[in-house]
């Protein structure tokens, strides 16, 4: 990933998600509000632990292989996980996420190079 993809953005504050201290960012705050808006039914403890399990198996694999998400890819999935969004609106969430925050900005930096 290019120094360029895991800038952050500015942080607004330091909040404790999960155990762990985490910045806020704009973007995530916007989803956690839209979420809590609609409203979903949360996951049980059960299922929660589950998704908890595979995450952390996948953090794992993918830090083998020397991929590790920046600040605001960390919270935007510990927002999930605190918010116990379901896995088929966290993958809605997370698809709309990526393509705002990461696959936009770095088209509009091949557009704008291809441009000069």
């Amino acid at each position: 990933m290019s120094s360029d993809a895991a800038k952050p953005v500015t942080h607004m504050a330091v909040v404790q998600t999960g155990g762990v201290n985490m910045m806020t960012f704009p973007a995530v705050e916007a989803c956690r509000a839209e979420l809590r808006q609609a409203g979903h039914q949360r996951l049980g403890d059960a299922e929660l632990a589950g998704v908890r399990r595979c995450c952390a198996e996948a953090h794992q694999s993918t830090a083998i292989e020397g991929v590790h998400p920046y600040g605001e890819q960390a919270a935007f999935y510990a927002m999930l996980l605190d918010m116990q969004v379901p896995q088929g609106l966290a993958s809605s969430c997370s698809g709309r996420f990526l393509r705002e925050r990461i696959v936009g900005p770095a088209l509009a930096r091949q557009e704008a190079a291809a441009a000069e």
